[in-house]
């Protein structure tokens, strides 16, 4: 990647509250040390209580994704489309949207100008029509907090990367296939993009 190392915290969790990294299900330092319990800031004598929801929450999370893994993969698409949608069309979209247009609308300069970064990477290998793009480890809040544990959840990936690129190229045909991820133990999150 041109020399840049991004540092993954594939080993620890964030914690929900205060965004701290923690090894999967502890409550970070500054969670325990919180005081007055003012504007829903969790009280040191509820932390208990805090981590028991939380374990509930992970339970829950979890027999959702295995109710993802037996869906098709069509209908696992439909699932996941809005939080994807959700997810980027605040700030990557705009951004991406950004960058096509300051590329005149061409996919092929937009990934040479602004294809490494250390949150993206995209390499052309079809000009036109194949790239292979993503992240060089995954910033899901979803995973980091440990919540998602399961290759099913990368669906939500391919659905916002299908989502912005049908934004910026509303013509075109395009499939995005997951290649590797991170939660599939690998180094990086790449995507297969083909646009006809």
């Amino acid at each position: 990647m041109n020399g840049m190392q991004t540092e993954c915290r594939k080993d620890k969790f964030i914690c929900l509250y205060c965004r701290d990294a923690t090894a999967d299900g502890e409550v970070s330092s500054n969670c325990q040390e919180l005081g007055d319990g003012g504007n829903g800031i969790i009280k040191k004598n509820n932390l208990r209580c805090y981590m028991d929801k939380f374990e509930q929450t992970k339970e829950f999370y979890h027999l959702l994704e295995e109710g993802a893994e037996a869906l098709g993969a069509e209908d696992r698409g439909t699932l996941y489309r809005p939080c994807a949608i959700n997810c980027v069309k605040k700030y990557v979209l705009k951004e991406m949207q950004r960058q096509f247009d300051e590329c005149g609308g061409d996919y092929d300069l937009q990934c040479t100008k602004y294809g490494r970064s250390e949150y993206f990477f995209a390499d052309i290998i079809e000009p036109g029509h194949v790239y292979e793009i993503g992240y060089p480890c995954c910033f899901c809040p979803m995973v980091e907090s440990g919540l998602a544990k399961s290759t099913a959840h990368c669906e939500c990936s391919r659905q916002s990367i299908l989502f912005v690129l049908h934004t910026l190229m509303p013509k075109r045909e395009i499939q995005v296939t997951i290649l590797h991820t991170v939660l599939g133990k690998a180094n990086e999150c790449r995507f297969r993009v083909q646009i006809k």
